[in-house]
């Protein structure tokens, strides 16, 4: 429960963090790739919430949990797919 709770305040602080950065190129580079900075954003809105699932899990299923905690690892590693060019 500790260890979900965890990433559930550095998921949040984290997010806050990223949309202070992002928002109008606050602090990051001025050759950003803009639609790369909405893709990521896209992407980070969905780590409070399914750590926040991981948390509820715990108390049904430990394991479970930690297989859940591992497939989000493995999703935030990889960068996400921005559109298709034609």
């Amino acid at each position: 429960m500790v260890y979900n709770a965890n990433y559930v305040a550095t998921a949040i602080f984290f997010n806050i963090l990223w949309r202070y950065a992002a928002s109008g190129n606050r602090l990051l580079g001025r050759s950003v790739d803009t639609a790369a900075v909405a893709a990521l954003s896209k992407q980070y809105l969905f780590g409070p919430m399914v750590y926040l699932a991981c948390l509820a899990l715990a108390w049904i299923s430990v394991p479970g949990s930690l297989v859940l905690n591992s497939a989000l690892a493995i999703f935030f590693a990889f960068p996400p797919k921005r559109g298709v060019r034609t």
